[in-house]
């Protein structure tokens, strides 16, 4: 296959991904129809015979096609001809449970508090296998929470639909949803109480003196001490004795 059938397959198979169906590979175009170049791509890198498209490829579709059915502002892609684009319909009721995924990291603050964006909605899928595939793309350790949706509508949060099986929340409130058991913190290692006994050396093997260098000092000088005044009496007594003799 030629550089310039490449270029056209590519163009034919984003046509569909952005202008008919991006709810089937997890994406969600924004009110002007765009997606995140970085969210395209990783969509992309799951589908088999795409996983080498790169953003080089993306920008030479735009400047080597005449007439490219896609076209890129900033860090963002959409298609031109969104006619037949598939809007749900607001009226979509959700199914009773639905499910996303958090990082890892953030699981044990999420568990307590639950999920307050800034701005960016939390998707929610009616799917398993999307939610683990949206959630992947931004952490491969990502926990799947269950979320009850008539909990989730109960306490005043807005589901939208946003594709087929799929809905967009501002938040969800901690006692809406369920997740795995919080792993068990290990126990902090604590110092014995009691001080070691002390064994024999093994052979080859010996003690290191942790006594301060300066008591030991003193107790060898001390000790000079005392034999240089047994010394000094003896000779005295021997004295002594010849003075007498």
């Amino acid at each position: 296959m030629g550089h310039k059938q490449q270029l056209n397959r590519l163009a034919k198979f984003l046509t569909y991904v952005l202008g008919c169906r991006p709810d089937e590979f997890g994406l969600i175009p924004d009110a002007d129809g765009y997606v995140k170049i970085k969210q395209l791509l990783q969509a992309l890198s799951e589908e088999s015979g795409w996983r080498h498209v790169r953003q080089a490829h993306l920008r030479e579709l735009t400047i080597s096609l005449p007439n490219c059915p896609v076209e890129i502002e900033a860090h963002e892609i959409r298609a031109r001809d969104r006619s037949r684009l598939q809007l749900p319909s607001p009226k979509t009721a959700p199914p009773k449970l639905l499910y996303t995924h958090v990082r890892q990291k953030a699981y044990g603050y999420v568990a307590e508090k639950g999920i307050q964006t800034r701005g960016t909605p939390i998707i929610l899928c009616a799917n398993q296998d999307m939610a683990a595939r949206i959630g992947r793309r931004r952490d491969r350790g990502a926990v799947q929470l269950t979320v009850n949706t008539s909990e989730v509508l109960a306490k005043g949060v807005d589901l939208r639909p946003c594709g087929e099986g799929l809905f967009q929340a501002d938040y969800l409130p901690h006692g809406c949803f369920t997740g795995p058991p919080m792993p068990k913190t290990p126990p902090s290692k604590s110092k014995p109480t009691t001080a070691p006994t002390s064994e024999p050396p093994a052979p080859g093997s010996f003690f290191v003196n942790l006594e301060t260098p300066g008591v030991e000092k003193r107790k060898r000088g001390t000790r000079r001490k005392d034999q240089a005044w047994k010394k000094e009496r003896r000779r005295r007594q021997r004295n002594d004795k010849d003075k007498w003799a």
